[in-house]
């Protein structure tokens, strides 16, 4: 399974961005914490920003060159959004587990579902267990593309097992 890279614009970029930072507040709220009320708005600026460094050059083009131009399909360039999202450590906590739903998302938003075994336990969890990889060395972004190449199929939802 194959798709050529996606392309994002300045809006979607931003949003996205957005997206992200309330993803990782309900990802976080989920295990007892509520951040909502204790980052400053200047925390919450830089924290928007260092989100967009890694959305902007994996989404975007780059010194004209379109997306296209730099990865080999969709999920090789959500595999290095991956790698990089996860391994910045952008909050505190939460990094993983918003990873992988914005793997998710991004997958459903250009049009792929997946099918991964969904578990609790982190040991268990396919996606969790790729973007752990990732973070730590044992996978490297053409691994994880192929991880998302071999279960990913047309259509919307993702199938979790």
């Amino acid at each position: 399974m194959t798709a050529p890279a996606g392309e994002m614009g300045d809006d979607e970029i931003l949003g996205l961005a957005d997206a992200l930072i309330a993803i990782h507040l309900q990802v976080v709220r989920n295990k007892g914490l509520d951040l909502s009320e204790i980052a400053s708005p200047e925390k919450e600026e830089m924290v928007r920003g260092r989100i967009i460094s890694v959305i902007r050059p994996c989404f975007g083009c780059v010194f004209g060159q379109s997306p296209a131009e730099r990865y080999g399909d969709i999920f090789d360039q959500i595999s290095v959004f991956a790698q990089h999202f996860a391994k910045d450590h952008i909050f505190a906590d939460g990094n993983k587990r918003t990873t992988v739903i914005a793997c998710l998302a991004l997958l459903e938003r250009f049009d792929f579902a997946v099918e991964v075994v969904d578990s609790g336990d982190p040991a268990e969890n396919e996606m969790y267990g790729a973007i752990q990889g990732l973070v730590t060395g044992k996978v490297d972004a053409k691994n994880f593309a192929a991880f998302l190449r071999e279960r990913a199929f047309p259509g919307m939802g993702t199938h979790l097992l």
